[in-house]
């Protein structure tokens, strides 16, 4: 059993597994402990609209595969799951585009209604 954050950007949500987040900041600007990190805005990643009222109110740094950490801004932090790896299928590469360097995998069992993606720890260049 393992334990994912799970995130809201826009109307896409999101796991992130909980041994990779490093620190969750909530209105803040960009914090000095992800000043090294790679940004990455959920919202244009998702092609979602523009948050209403200005920045991501939620920055979560993520540990990156590539030893680079990743900064992402999300809009909410929906809560904590608990899956097996068997509640994982891998992440259809077809058709994926961006999102299947992204993401790895996807659940096979619906989470909050949802079937949804686990980001990888992969880092944009």
């Amino acid at each position: 059993m393992s334990l994912f954050l799970h995130v809201r950007a826009g109307d896409y949500r999101f796991l992130i597994a909980a041994d990779r987040v490093r620190e969750v900041w909530r209105n803040a600007g960009t914090p000095a402990a992800a000043a090294e990190a790679r940004a990455v805005d959920c919202r244009a990643l998702f092609d979602a609209a523009p948050a209403e009222g200005g920045p991501h109110p939620v920055q979560v740094l993520v540990a990156g595969t590539d030893d680079v950490d990743t900064l992402l801004a999300v809009d909410d932090v929906v809560g904590m799951e608990r899956l097996e790896q068997t509640d994982f299928r891998p992440f259809p590469a077809a058709g994926g585009g961006a999102a299947a360097a992204l993401f790895d995998a996807v659940t096979t069992r619906l989470v909050g209604g949802l079937p949804l993606p686990r980001w990888s720890g992969a880092s944009l260049p």
